[in-house]
């Protein structure tokens, strides 16, 4: 067999010979970088300790001189020098230790930079440069800063520079670093009145800086480097002349044998089943028997081939008419068109998900394009035919009707045998139902977080009513006390105080309002008259909102009537006027309207679709900053605040909400960045006469007298002596306790019978439901009345009679107090 020339097999030659000298370079280059960044390293680690023994060298001489030297020859040249003395030489430890290294230097050929720098120092050669002046600022700013290294240039050479916390003013060297007058006149003579005084105790003053230079130890890098890639050309040549001969010899000629007569079998030259002469490798001889043993193979899986071909060829006419069947049984709907868009094939699925049948659409343009969508389905098709693929977009379908459904849309280009794109393939899902679902889910999962969220509201609000209101009884209790002790002439100390419980009846009526909303707990409406509550609310919201906001009123004379909770309208204008305030931080205009209105049913643009008929409007608009587009949704979000960290928390928007939705209202907003903010309340509209406020007259002594034996537990102290004071001057007589354990005792250890309990519901310890309890076991003729400022009160519960539990609401008046105390001891016992 004749032999191809070796120029023809170079490539194998060439290919092995580039991937070993690529290899060595790669694996010398790595080694010289390993091995120059090691020498550097070490360079620099050599410096450092040199630096550090440095350090440790001259700090030692600077303390000796500063803690030893110097508070031993001061006293002695203190008594014999008069006062110019002065000798830099072992006065200053600075000094000396400068020129103790510079005879080290000379001593040891030392070529290193050392010195102790300052700002404003004395000597020239001690002034610090501008890295050293930084390093000197931070120290004093971190005293946690002590050392620092660095690598840096000075003239073009290398340098490893050092700095290190210097001299810290001490006792012994403020006598040099005050002021001018109090140090030695020799040495303002030497240095001037102007270098390193007016130091403060504890002031850092100075760094130490050494310069170590590295030019040496780099050059040193380089030699070595410079040696190691000599060394590694040298090996790369002759391990090149030795890889060339061992590919030549063993690898390329064998190769080329099998080359030429696979060739040779492949055109037709030469029939399978020819030999080629054996290589000497091992690994290229079972080569070439393995090419001959398949040389001898191939021409008898030839005749075979053929007959599986033929028995293939029925086995594929039968898998095309399956191929059919799956695609009309898919799930899916499976539409397929020719390059210009017109249906191929549309399957059953298609059918179900669209309306329309097979024959109405083939050989027309796809029907599920929806109006107005042709131009962007065009565009998808010039992609496709340039052979992009699409995967599940989420688009609108159109069905056979017209209306649209939701659609999981995948294409793909269709290709011939050629790799031509001879059509488009659609696969098309109805999503609809699912994309309800997830849009349900989402509604109440939002749902869920809004209802969290209340629940927080509440828990944190019950807290806030308990303690405010304990406060807000004692206000109330030493106000009737107060008019108690006054003489009849003081009517406007009477008046004042007629003004404060007025203040704190209309505080409870606030926290019980946030209660009521964020429990969501039953409503005790009344009608109210908002033209009322508006102008009674107009004083108060001139003061809160300052002078710089001018305030507006827009009443309507003939306003319905509203069924809300006492205070709600209070609530609300509290809360939206400051909101307005914060708006306006330089002033502005602030507008309350109000008038009647009637919905119809397809007002959809509050929170709410709100039932048809007549409401009561409140509009109040600000003329302030407006708010954010990717904000407004969230504005009635309980904790929602864009206000700094103890300027809010975002509750004052969220209680209007719930205030209005539990009157069968709902409210609205329109806002503009930078154009103001709208607020419109809608209140459904009652016909009732708005019950009147009773206003309490100023007792002039408790309005129910009596003489019966109270017991009276309460954890509050302050609260528990008013309640105790007001009793005991409506004739009764009274016994008080802290908590429930210090109650069971005096119940224990009284004689007498005790007709009456007046216990706080939440009490630490023993509460007063348990309490109640074991007192009946005691003294069974003993009535209970709880009283509580939490709005969970046990009234719902049950006594042993069958009759629902007594109950007094915090914050109370004396008259409230008395009054309700007379009617439970005036109860049936039986």
């Amino acid at each position: 067999m004749k032999i191809q020339p070796k120029w023809r097999h170079w490539k194998i030659r060439t290919r092995a010979g580039v991937a070993t000298l690529v290899g060595f370079l790669v694996v010398g280059s790595l080694s010289i970088f390993l091995v120059h960044k090691q020498i550097l390293r070490q360079a620099v680690r050599e410096a450092e300790i040199k630096s550090q023994l440095m350090l440790d060298r001259n700090l030692a001489i600077h303390s000796y001189f500063t803690h030893q030297l110097k508070p031993r020859l001061l006293p002695i040249t203190d008594a014999s020098q008069p006062r110019e003395y002065f000798d830099p030489v072992w006065m200053s430890s600075t000094y000396a230790v400068r020129e103790i290294q510079k005879y080290f230097s000379q001593l040891g050929n030392d070529t290193y930079y050392y010195r102790e720098c300052a700002v404003n120092a004395r000597s020239p050669e001690n002034e610090a440069d501008e890295i050293e002046r930084d390093f000197i600022r931070r120290t004093g700013l971190d005293p946690a800063l002590r050392y620092e290294s660095l690598m840096r240039r000075i003239d073009g050479k290398p340098y490893l520079q050092v700095l290190r916390r210097g001299e810290v003013m001490e006792e012994a060297c403020l006598r040099c670093h005050t002021t001018p007058d109090r140090a030695p006149e020799g040495l303002v003579k030497e240095y001037g009145a102007e270098r390193s005084f007016h130091r403060s105790l504890g002031e850092v003053v100075s760094a130490i800086s050494i310069r170590i230079p590295l030019a040496a130890a780099f050059a040193q890098a380089r030699d070595a480097a410079v040696r190691l890639s000599l060394l590694l050309v040298g090996l790369l040549s002759v391990l090149s002349v030795i890889q060339f001969w061992s590919v030549e010899r063993l690898i390329a000629t064998p190769l080329a044998r099998l080359r030429d007569q696979a060739r040779r079998i492949s055109s037709g030259k030469d029939e399978p089943g020819g030999r080629i002469p054996r290589p000497a490798g091992r690994e290229l001889i079972e080569l070439t028997d393995a090419f001959n043993h398949m040389s001898s193979r191939l021409r008898q899986h030839h005749d075979e081939l053929e007959g599986i071909i033929r028995e293939r060829t029925a086995r594929l006419l039968a898998s095309e008419e399956f191929q059919r069947a799956v695609v009309e049984c898919s799930p899916v709907a499976l539409i397929s068109t020719d390059p210009g868009g017109n249906v191929l094939t549309w399957n059953a699925s298609a059918e179900q998900i669209f309306g329309w049948s097979a024959q109405e659409v083939a050989g027309r343009p796809l029907p599920i394009v929806p109006e107005g969508k042709e131009e962007a389905f065009g565009e998808l098709c010039k992609r496709l035919l340039a052979g992009r693929t699409f995967s599940r977009m989420e688009v609108k379908a159109r069905k056979k009707p017209g209306e649209l459904l939701d659609a999981a849309f995948s294409a793909s280009p269709i290709r011939d045998a050629g790799g031509s794109v001879i059509g488009m393939m659609y696969a098309v899902e109805d999503i609809t139902d699912r994309k309800r679902a997830e849009k349900d889910k989402t509604a109440l999962e939002t749902q869920l977080r809004q209802t969290a969220k209340m629940e927080a509201v509440g828990r944190l609000a019950g807290g806030i009513a308990h303690n405010f209101n304990n406060i807000l009884g004692i206000v109330l209790g030493f106000a009737d006390l107060a008019v108690l002790s006054l003489e009849n002439d003081k009517t406007e100390a009477r008046a004042h105080i007629a003004k404060i419980k007025d203040a704190a009846a209309r505080a409870s009526l606030l926290v019980r309002q946030l209660v009521t909303f964020s429990k969501k707990q039953a409503p005790q409406p009344q009608v109210v008259d908002v033209n009322l509550a508006v102008s009674e609310m107009e004083k108060l919201l001139r003061g809160i909102i300052g002078e710089d906001i001018e305030l507006i009123s827009i009443l309507d004379p003939q306003l319905f009537r509203v069924s809300t909770n006492p205070g709600s309208i209070d609530q609300i204008l509290m809360d939206l006027a400051l909101n307005a305030r914060d708006a306006m931080p330089v002033g502005g205009r602030l507008t309350i309207e109000t008038r009647n209105v009637f919905l119809n049913g397809t007002d959809s643009h509050g929170p709410l679709l709100a039932r048809p008929g007549p409401y009561v409007m409140i509009r109040v608009t600000d003329t302030g900053t407006g708010v954010k587009e990717s904000i407004r949704d969230r504005v009635f979000e309980p904790f929602f605040t864009t206000k700094e960290v103890g300027d809010g928390v975002g509750l004052g928007l969220s209680c209007v909400y719930g205030i209005v939705e539990q009157s069968g209202g709902y409210v609205r907003m329109d806002s503009e960045e930078g154009r103001g903010t709208t607020f419109e309340v809608f209140l459904p509209a009652v016909a009732q006469e708005p019950e009147g406020k009773t206003r309490e007259s100023l007792p002039v002594l408790p309005s129910v007298q009596g003489s019966e034996t109270i017991l009276v537990v309460e954890d509050d102290e302050r609260l528990r002596g008013t309640v105790c004071q007001v009793l005991e001057k409506a004739g009764y007589r009274v016994l008080q306790a802290e908590n429930g354990t210090a109650a069971i005792e005096i119940v224990t250890e009284y004689p007498g019978p005790i007709h009456l309990l007046l216990t706080d519901v939440v009490m630490p310890g023993i509460g007063g439901p348990e309490l109640a309890s074991r007192l009946r076991g005691l003294k069974s003729e003993t009535k209970v009345l709880y009283m509580s400022g939490y709005t969970d009160h046990p009234s719902g519960n049950r006594e042993a009679s069958g009759s629902p539990a007594a109950f007094l609401p915090k914050p109370f008046n004396s008259s409230q107090l008395t009054q309700r105390v007379r009617e439970e001891l005036e109860k049936d016992s039986s």
